[in-house]
């Protein structure tokens, strides 16, 4: 990547970070352990069928994650009376399982577009969590979004 590209990521990467940091809620997933920790956070708690979600995830441990490029592993969740969640949009069949590294106190943005046909409810991402630099990821272990809201909306 040349450097004006790294810059413009690192720009646009950075806006990101304070945008979210001043807006939405986060959730900290810690497996148990001191390290590897995430904290998520999402600009907004309500979304219409087919906007855009962005997620922040930010490394707040003191060690360097790796993590499947874009988390291309990521799933949505809808909640369901009681409590339960369930896969509503599963991972992308053949997405790339390119590594790519998150550094303490660094943050990368998930990017996704939600279905436009999607019902209105509760719903978060699922991925897969972050694991130490060279640790096995286990994929058993999964790193939640806040909730959000989806609203119906009724075209007249």
């Amino acid at each position: 990547m040349s450097n004006a590209a790294e810059r413009r990521v690192s720009f646009v990467l950075a806006v990101l970070t304070l945008t979210v940091s001043a807006c939405a809620g986060s959730n900290l997933s810690d497996p148990g352990t001191s390290d590897p920790a995430v904290q998520v956070a999402l600009a907004r708690d309500v979304y219409q069928a087919g906007d855009t979600v962005v997620a922040m995830i930010r490394n707040v441990g003191g060690v360097t994650l790796e993590y499947s490029y874009a988390f291309c592993q990521s799933v949505l969740q809808r909640q369901h009376q009681g409590g339960d969640w369930s896969t509503v949009s599963p991972p992308p069949v053949g997405c790339a399982l390119n590594l790519a590294f998150l550094r303490p106190n660094n943050s990368v943005p998930l990017t996704f577009r939600l279905p436009s046909n999607l019902p209105a409810g509760i719903y978060r991402p699922a991925l897969p969590q972050p694991a130490a630099l060279g640790e096995n990821a286990s994929t058993a272990l999964t790193v939640t979004t806040p909730a959000f809201s989806v609203n119906a909306v009724t075209l007249q």
